[in-house]
């Protein structure tokens, strides 16, 4: 059989298993028709032409089979044939390709046809059929890339004998069982379960980044053996991927891994190319910058939510609009969650790749823009009117009213985000009145968080990481810029390193930012060794994302004091060690601080 020929092929070249070969790699699609029937010819005992001397020739003919109402081509190459050198057609004819018997494929009638007395005919008739030559990109790329990539074979490169519009109509449909269908091999290779790997999400990575529904998806997920979808898939994927990296009992190890971050990267990028931008895409993409971001690839990661936040105002997430009927409130919140993930998450992927010059892929939404609410509220039932008349806060609601976890994050990533923008001030004079400014907010709001949580700096974890972060990036930023500001000033000492008592020397200002980045970097070091005492079983399995930043940036800015003051003033690094080293359990990252 040719099957086995072609795998056989296959498994010499290294691009499958040394098993039997899945069932869509035994059907061809009508794209490779041409291809396969040189292929089945040159290894048969069957006629050869004369003309196919080299596999280039084979795929010169593509374009005449694939662009014409008949599939005959004159020749193998494309040429004219002599007259005594037969002629043969590109696919088999109607009566062998019934019959499921081998064919010739001469011209005008094949040797079976001709024994048996019948009429042949290289045409497929087909009820309602007529050959769209205009084919899409993607529907190019899904025909005839395969995906080699790890061992993995996207489908479509051996579809089902049958004319390309039905094989094209169907895509969709054949697109999303695929995606159901990897999302479940991938469970069962993981020895996971469908309810295990959705507790273990919405138990670590939901409360401090609630962007999905749960009852909804749950319900959507259940369907991926039924009634796949698509996008549902790959959210699927890639909550196993987040989950993976944190060493959840996968019980795979770092090629598993890879492998499946490169899967549910192309992925991500075919989806973009096939389907239309969606709420569940920029879900996808969202998780996938987090694994990214969370790995030590910011790179990767900026790049993931660059595309997240294009395709969110493409879809106008950015637009909160109030008059909006035609969605539940349940699906309305849920898209401003999204869209204020993907704003959370430009920050805190600028912060990790230090690129000061770079501005934000989220521009600073409005002031109307609402706020996420209570997941109480969140996840009652659809049905339920009690959402529409409960409070909902802003960017304009003021800091002192008590907010939600999720909307507190929001505003402490903001108060991030102005500090991050300082660098782009280029005016001495507004920078300072700017960093004045940002730092009054940063005192009030730190003292509401505080009053919200007494003595509870675990329920607001990532609120308080986040804001404290921002604190000490600020002081930080303008002791570093006094510290330039003194080095070009004629009186300035010619050493390179300003002494201990130079920034007390140098302003009111520098001083008061010196206090006041020492004061944050202990209060995050407290925090740290509160951490490190509690009981193993009373510890987050999961330390917040935002926290190990803080943590990071805390560590680094303590390192960088030690080294500006006087001995004996050192603050002590190993409880920012201790709880670095137990993140790195989660995140990969926490190994870039050193530790």
């Amino acid at each position: 059989m040719a099957h086995d020929g072609d795998g056989n092929i296959l498994r010499s070249a290294g691009l499958v298993d040394g098993g039997s070969l899945p069932d869509f790699h035994h059907r061809v699609s009508p794209a490779q028709q041409p291809v396969m029937s040189a292929y089945n010819s040159n290894h048969t005992a069957g006629p050869v032409p004369a003309s196919s001397s080299s596999s280039s020739s084979h795929f010169s003919s593509l374009p005449a089979t694939t662009y014409s109402n008949l599939k005959i081509t004159t020749g193998m190459n494309g040429n004219r044939p002599p007259g005594d050198t037969p002629v043969y057609a590109a696919n088999a004819c109607t009566s062998c390709r019934n019959q499921k018997r081998r064919c010739d494929k001469r011209l005008p009638s094949c040797s079976r046809c001709i024994k048996m007395t019948i009429k042949c005919s290289y045409y497929w008739e087909q009820p309602g059929f007529q050959l769209n030559p205009q084919t899409s990109i993607s529907d190019f790329l899904l025909f005839h890339i395969p995906v080699t990539g790890d061992r993995m074979w996207f489908p479509g490169t051996f579809e089902s004998l049958q004319p390309y519009q039905q094989n094209i109509d169907a895509r969709r449909l054949d697109i999303d069982r695929f995606f159901g269908g990897l999302a479940m091999t991938s469970m069962v290779e993981q020895n996971q379960s469908l309810a295990g790997v959705l507790e273990s999400y919405f138990g670590n990575i939901h409360p401090w980044l609630p962007v999905i529904h749960h009852r909804t998806f749950h319900t959507r997920a259940g369907q991926l053996g039924v009634a796949p979808e698509a996008e549902v898939g790959l959210i699927f994927l890639v909550m196993m991927l987040v989950l993976e990296g944190q060493g959840h009992d996968s019980g795979k190890g770092p090629t598993s891994q890879s492998q499946l971050y490169n899967l549910c990267r192309y992925l991500f990028s075919f989806l973009q190319m096939s389907r239309s931008p969606s709420l569940e895409l920029v879900q996808a993409g969202l998780l996938l910058a987090v694994y990214e971001l969370g790995s030590g690839h910011s790179q990767a990661a900026s790049l993931s939510i660059g595309t997240c936040a294009r395709l969110g105002y493409v879809l106008r997430l950015n637009v909160d609009n109030n008059e909006q009927h035609t969605i539940s409130w349940i699906r309305a919140e849920e898209q401003r969650r999204v869209w204020l993930g993907v704003y959370m998450f430009d920050r805190l992927t600028h912060q990790l790749e230090r690129t000061p010059s770079t501005p934000h892929a989220v521009e600073e939404p409005q002031p109307e823009y609402r706020l996420p609410i209570d997941d109480r509220e969140w996840d009652r039932p659809p049905e339920s009117t009690a959402g529409l008349g409960f409070f909902q806060a802003a960017f304009s609601t003021p800091i002192h009213i008590p907010l939600c976890y999720f909307a507190r994050e929001i505003q402490a990533v903001r108060i991030l985000g102005q500090v991050q923008m300082l660098s782009r001030i280029t005016d001495p004079d507004i920078l300072r009145r700017q960093i004045d400014a940002i730092d009054g907010i940063l005192i009030q709001f730190m003292e509401r968080l505080f009053e919200q949580t007494p003595g509870s700096w675990q329920e607001l974890c990532g609120a308080n990481a986040t804001t404290l972060m921002a604190g000490i990036i600020l002081h930080h930023t303008r002791l570093t810029f006094e510290t330039a500001t003194q080095a070009v000033t004629p009186s300035s000492t010619s050493s390179s390193s300003p002494s201990p008592s130079s920034f007390a020397s140098s302003s009111p200002e520098s001083e008061r930012s010196m206090l006041a980045l020492r004061s944050l970097t202990n209060m995050v070091r407290d925090i740290c060794a509160k951490f490190s005492a509690l009981d193993e079983n009373r510890k987050l399995r999961c330390v917040p994302l935002p926290s190990l930043i803080c943590t990071g940036e805390a560590a680094r800015a303590a390192h960088w004091l030690n080294h500006q003051t006087a001995p004996g003033t050192n603050i002590d690094v190993d409880p920012f060690r201790t709880v670095i080293a137990y993140a790195a359990r989660s995140w990969p990252i926490a190994g870039m601080w050193g530790f």
